[in-house]
């Protein structure tokens, strides 16, 4: 399995309506069952990972009331 997740671009009502970008994540996952692998029943095994590309989500910019960019060092 492939599983495609899209995140809109949106803007940041805590910041004075600071854009925030869109984002795009993949995750994959995959599955196989093994007969009399244990016992004489069926056992099933799946491997996976999320984000397969290592994205970083979108940076959040914050505005002051007045519309300008706050930096985390003022």
């Amino acid at each position: 399995n492939v599983f495609g997740r899209y995140i809109d671009g949106y803007e940041n009502d805590q910041s004075n309506n600071a854009p925030v970008s869109s984002w795009t994540t993949w995750d994959a996952q995959y599955s196989r069952i093994f007969s009399g692998l244990i016992g004489d029943g069926e056992t099933s095994v799946t491997l996976g990972m999320n984000n397969i590309t290592d994205k970083n989500p979108p940076v959040l910019t914050r505005f002051d009331g007045n519309g300008n960019v706050i930096t985390r060092f003022n």
